[in-house]
């Protein structure tokens, strides 16, 4: 099963508040992820000490090719809106308002726009 790791937004998937991420993927590598596929979710890479914290299922995959966000309620699906509202950032000195203004302005162009479900998390097992 593949692995898709979310590192700075794994706060947002663990609430249950992420359900898109952008990608920059090789086409081959998009290709693998189709409709129904299941994968790993990890907070970070396997090889950067991340873990195991569930399941999710693709939904979709587009390739960003306008270069604009087509659907401002990526907002919230990009889990930024529970990360500004609990003020995580993104990295060092980037907030989600900040990559997303980013987005806004300069575009997507060539990004792999994943949307997918969560289908389990290791923290709801008991």
């Amino acid at each position: 099963m593949m692995i898709v790791s979310f590192a700075k937004t794994t706060p947002a998937i663990l609430a249950r508040r992420k359900s898109v991420t952008r990608r920059k993927w090789k086409e081959s590598h998009a290709q693998r992820f189709s409709p129904g596929t299941l994968f790993q979710i990890y907070s970070n890479g396997p090889h950067r000490g991340g873990k195991h914290i569930g399941v999710g299922r693709i939904v979709n995959v587009t390739k960003d090719s306008n270069g604009k966000i087509a659907d401002l309620g990526d907002w919230e699906r990009e889990g930024f809106a529970y990360l500004n509202e609990h003020r995580l950032p993104l990295g060092k000195n980037l907030m989600p308002g900040d990559l997303w203004r980013e987005w806004l302005i300069h575009g997507t162009e060539g990004l792999y726009r994943v949307e997918f479900e969560i289908v389990t998390l290791e923290s709801e097992q008991n």
